[in-house]
């Protein structure tokens, strides 16, 4: 495995300047009316000029967690039929969103939702009979999806899966349409790490990715452009803040809500055409409360060259 350490580059009002490169990135902060907690999961841009924003993720009120999706200014709520609470996670290019509900049991399973369809999302097992309840997190446009199953992480591709495990745990949190995934996993001393699979497969080449000098490190998102975001910590204790990082282009550079005392992207666009620029999304919060949701527009920026 080669392990690769990306150097923390600290930047001031939302700005970074790396290998002769800078961005220019801007904030929007998006809650659900009426809830007290909010965040985003899944990202992509729509429209015949990629103006639009459309994200999904879940909200919780006095009634319970519900899924959403955010569009051109307006939101809906999606509720799995009889489930007790509903996540979604993921969404792609298609449209297509994937996430978890809790029966009348109580426990989760994943689900599939298209053109006001719901479909179970079951993978069967390798070991014992019967198909097997997975809590998928991310969808790329050929339908790959990907996800964890306990401790392992399962992709499934058609109607295979494949689990895979890396030292106590592994989580698969993305995967881009080239078939990268941006994984986490617990090591045998119960450090948290992040992990670049490419190409998703059963032997898939592996980069660890650890911020230097952080207690944990995750690696939430992946863009076709290969360019990763996830979150650290730089403590272990329970008053350690979080903060978020974007990293791609030889470049590393943190990402935090201005105030915040946590961030957490989640998710990565493509770059768009042209302008390069491109959005992550997560959730930010206060020591105590709930999370609120966020949209930020990464943007590069020229520089004069001496």
């Amino acid at each position: 495995m080669r392990k690769v350490l990306f150097f923390l580059c600290l930047l001031f009002a939302g700005s970074a300047a790396a290998a002769g490169a800078a961005t220019q990135t801007s904030f929007f902060a998006l809650d659900v009316p009426g809830a007290d907690s909010t965040e985003i999961h899944g990202v992509i841009r729509t429209g015949p000029l990629l103006q639009y924003v459309e994200v999904v993720g879940f909200f919780h009120d006095a009634h319970g967690t519900h899924g959403f999706v955010w569009s051109r200014g307006h939101f809906t709520t999606l509720n799995y039929p009889g489930a007790k609470n509903t996540w979604t996670l993921g969404i792609n290019g298609h449209q297509e969103i994937v996430g978890t509900y809790a029966g009348s049991d109580g426990i989760g399973h994943g689900f599939h939702y298209a053109g006001g369809t719901y479909t179970n999302i079951t993978c069967p097992l390798t070991r014992g009979p019967g198909p097997g309840d997975v809590a998928p997190n991310a969808i790329n446009d050929a339908g790959t999806i990907v996800g964890d199953f306990g401790s392992e992480g399962f992709a499934r591709v058609g109607t295979q899966c494949v689990f895979a495990i890396h030292g106590n745990a592994l989580y698969l949190n993305a995967v881009n349409n080239n078939g990268a995934a941006a994984t986490t996993f617990v090591d045998g001393r119960n450090t948290i790490h992040g992990l670049a699979l490419l190409p998703l497969s059963p032997n898939p080449g592996e980069t660890q990715v650890d911020v230097p000098g952080a207690a944990a490190t995750w690696l939430t998102g992946i863009n076709d452009a290969g360019q990763l975001v996830g979150y650290y910590r730089n403590g272990t204790r329970f008053f350690t803040s979080t903060q978020g990082f974007v990293a791609g282009s030889g470049a590393f550079a943190t990402l935090d809500y201005p105030g915040a005392f946590r961030t957490e992207p989640f998710a990565v666009d493509d770059p768009r055409p042209a302008l390069g620029s491109y959005d992550v999304v997560g959730a930010y919060g206060a020591l105590f409360g709930g999370n609120h949701g966020f949209i930020a527009t990464v943007t590069p920026q020229a520089v004069n060259q001496p």
